[in-house]
């Protein structure tokens, strides 16, 4: 099975819950803790039933690749979802991962991708962010559900 995703070369969600099996040992083992960022294209429908899918796919690889290069060594970009990234964040709190996704965020828009539909009027992106660390040690699919839920108090705080 592949652990890439073939638009972006990203890493998929296979990969994702894979390397976050590691992440999760090193967190009992050793203490280390990790923020988890789940990235979302606001409006990304929008987007496509107005542009199409070829232009859909150019943002996402757009997006994939400014995640991707901008990012700090070590941080690892997973493509999870069809407008949906995941960045996995070693030794970062929530304070200084919530700094790092303000950071993300602001690359993407530099990107300047059009989108008539948006208030800004231009592709954005919303986060939420998880934390995994040894006082919280709990599954993965847990700490996915934390970032899901983070990511909707997120988009209703911007409306």
């Amino acid at each position: 099975m592949t652990l890439t995703d073939p638009l972006t070369s990203l890493g998929n969600r296979r990969m994702l819950e894979k390397d976050l099996a590691v992440y999760e040992g090193q967190v009992a083992r050793y203490g280390m803790r990790s923020c988890l960022a789940l990235i979302d294209i606001d409006d990304f429908k929008k987007f496509n039933e107005r542009y199409g899918r070829e232009a859909g796919d150019k943002a996402i690889v757009a997006i994939a690749e400014r995640l991707a290069n901008r990012s700090r060594l070590g941080d690892s970009v997973y493509r999870v979802g069809d407008d949906e990234f995941i960045c996995v964040l070693p030794e970062q709190s929530l304070e200084t991962g919530a700094l790092a996704v303000n950071r993300m965020r602001r690359n993407i828009e530099e990107l300047a991708i059009p989108h008539e539909d948006s208030s800004s009027g231009f592709l954005t992106v919303s986060a939420g962010l998880a934390l995994l660390d040894a006082e919280h040690l709990r599954p993965v699919n847990e700490l996915l559900k934390d970032a899901e839920a983070a990511l909707t108090r997120a988009r209703k705080q911007s409306l």
